[in-house]
């Protein structure tokens, strides 16, 4: 039986797909078999796009491209070729399947070229599946009958591959090596390393696959090249924008992956800190970086006017001025960007009409009000819904603190737990009970537990502090983090200590922006330290 990948089909996968599927598992053990392929490629330093219906793997024939059209009845019209929906009756336009398994057959030779598939070892036939109608020589030159699957043929699956491999009258023989790669191109394993030092929910350190819905979206990435994805706290985007990057790398591409925060920008270099083709930094690093290497006066006094409008401006100079330009550019917390900085980006680009451009968004944690919003209105929106960080207890207090429910993996844990605290004592004691019952009660190790707050103040008096042998210091540092929800934003914890000092004296969008990061950053146990009247407005 032929190994079809994925083993089960996308949701939504046309009937006539589904057919194809059911008759290629027929065949032989030595055929693998890819449904819905996409690729994206740089083709001789442009980009190049492909997709297939189906592609055949063998290490004795090689590939075959399939394009599969469904309808009962196909008929051409002055060179139109049309085709008779099944279920709604009506005629509908398609186009040529010939030309488009044809297109599909040469832009997959190019594609393996790029990635370095020694091709003239590898032969790419083409063929065209009529699923629910019977075509015969009447379909003229657009194309021989042996490279036609009609929907009898469907019976017999293996008289009809071998009767297109006669006519091609092609021979491989594929190495395990080269096969083993062609199969991770067509269909990437997706999966996302995750480090679990803890025993928190029973939780242990290993792999964690995506959800379903994140597998969809980034295929649809494969498939498209200007996409929001737009997702809550905990959904998969960081993860999903760095395994994109990585794939992109893989295939030859300059890549760019930029963030606003400095400490998301220092995990997402430590994520890619072997692959020279990525580059990982926050936006104005980026822009400093690109304007001193060309020279560009850069003021003394860089106020926070500088930094939001003249910074972006000036990075467009540069970097035409540098010759710097990416083959795909990726921004993660596109909320905390501007539309201008958006826009800048953009122009890094040999073409921005075909380079892969993506941004990764969530709207509750905009923080800094940047008006953010993607160049182009056009572009393809993807949405994540499904959190997949935090357990049910804390996923709930998240969706509180702006009044939605949130889906979850169905993780449970231990409850959310709220201290009243009285932020003008300016006292820092419960918090560090709370943490010295976490590590000397609880089990944790210091490097489990975090503290957050609102309150960079708060934060700096902390530091000054420490529980037992461990001081309290920054990300990235030795002892228990202690940072503000803002520059903690993008990252996560086993355990967060959250310390809110506002009340709801002030702005109360503010606050529940920054009580939904703060909480969506802990994974498996979360302590909220606020006022009775935080307490009631958050849901807690």
């Amino acid at each position: 039986m032929a190994t079809l990948f994925p083993p089960i089909p996308p949701s939504g996968t046309p009937y006539s797909e589904l057919l194809v599927r059911e008759a290629l598992t027929k065949l032989g053990d030595e055929w693998k078999v890819f449904h819905s392929v996409a690729w994206q490629s740089l083709r001789n330093g442009r980009q190049g796009d492909g997709e297939a219906d189906f592609i055949l793997l063998h290490p004795n024939h090689g590939l075959i491209v399939i394009e599969v059209k469904g309808g009962d009845e196909i008929t051409i019209e002055d060179g139109q070729w049309f085709s008779r929906n099944r279920e709604t009756g009506m005629r509908e336009a398609i186009k040529n399947p010939f030309l488009q398994a044809r297109d599909s057959k040469y832009a997959l030779l190019n594609y393996l070229r790029e990635v370095s598939i020694p091709t003239h070892e590898v032969p790419i036939m083409h063929g065209v599946c009529f699923t629910g109608a019977n075509v015969d020589s009447s379909i003229g030159t657009y194309g021989p009958m042996e490279i036609v699957w009609n929907k009898d043929d469907l019976h017999d699956p293996s008289q009809m591959v071998q009767r297109l491999i006669k006519h091609w009258d092609q021979k491989a023989s594929i190495a395990p090596r080269v096969a083993r790669k062609i199969h991770q191109l067509l269909a990437p394993t997706i999966t996302v390393r995750r480090r679990l030092k803890d025993d928190i929910a029973d939780a242990e350190r290993g792999l964690i696959e995506l959800t379903d819905q994140q597998i969809k979206a980034f295929q649809l990435l494969r498939k498209v090249r200007k996409a929001l994805i737009i997702g809550g706290a905990g959904t998969g985007k960081t993860l999903l924008a760095a395994n994109r990057a990585k794939l992109f790398a893989e295939d030859g591409f300059k890549v760019l992956i930029v963030c606003y925060n400095q400490l998301l920008s220092s995990w997402l270099q430590d994520e890619f800190h072997d692959q020279d083709n990525v580059i990982a930094c926050t936006f104005h690093s980026l822009c400093l970086k690109e304007i001193k290497k060309a020279n560009l006066a850069v003021p003394d006094d860089l106020d926070s006017g500088w930094w939001e409008s003249d910074a972006p401006e000036a990075l467009v100079i540069a970097a035409q001025e540098n010759g710097t330009n990416f083959d795909a550019i990726i921004v993660d917390e596109g909320q905390d960007f501007s539309k201008d900085w958006l826009t800048a980006l953009a122009m890094l680009t040999p073409d921005r009409t075909d380079t892969p451009y993506y941004v990764f968004a969530d709207s509750h944690q905009d923080l800094y009000g940047r008006n953010w919003g993607t160049p182009s209105e056009d572009w393809l929106t993807i949405p994540l819904d499904t959190n997949c960080r935090n357990t049910n207890q804390i996923a709930e207090k998240v969706g509180d603190a702006f009044g939605e429910k949130v889906e979850t993996m169905g993780v449970d844990g231990p409850p959310v737990i709220h201290h009243e605290f009285r932020p003008t004592s300016g006292n820092t004691a419960l918090v560090e009970q709370v943490v010295e019952r976490l590590l000397y009660e609880e089990g944790l190790g210091h490097d489990q537990v975090t503290v957050l707050s609102d309150s960079k103040q708060l934060i700096e008096r902390l530091r000054q502090r420490g529980v037992g042998e461990y001081s309290f210091t920054e990300y990235g540092k030795y002892g228990v983090v202690a940072e503000t929800v803002k520059r903690f934003k993008g990252l996560e914890s086993d355990a967060v200590v959250l310390v809110l000092t506002r009340t709801t004296d002030t702005d109360t969008q503010e606050l529940r922006s920054l009580s939904y990061v703060g909480m969506s950053r802990a994974k498996s146990l979360l302590f909220v330290l606020s006022t009775p009247g935080t307490k009631k407005t958050l849901g807690l």
